[in-house]
């Protein structure tokens, strides 16, 4: 589980958020090559899906998005893309 206590939509919002991760998967991904832009790099990357809760006070009531792509990391260098 992830805990997240701050929304990035609105700075007063501190309402808590918990993050049940469901599945990580090796997937390839493209990455724009350093000199040129308009080139990509085809590399491994590691997707993190999960889904989310919200702390309503009285619990954590799930999000009715369902499971969403929550974080990517590069396999080869481990940055966070």
């Amino acid at each position: 589980q992830i805990y997240n206590c701050y929304s990035p939509f609105d700075e007063q919002d501190k309402t808590k958020v918990k993050y049940i991760i469901d599945k990580v998967e090796l997937v390839m991904g493209r990455v724009p090559m350093k000199d040129n832009p308009k080139r990509q790099w085809l590399i491994p990357v590691w997707n993190v899906y999960a889904t989310s809760q919200s702390d309503t006070g009285e619990g954590y009531v799930p999000s009715d998005r369902g499971s969403l792509l929550v974080l990517s990391v590069n396999a080869l260098d481990g940055s966070i893309n």
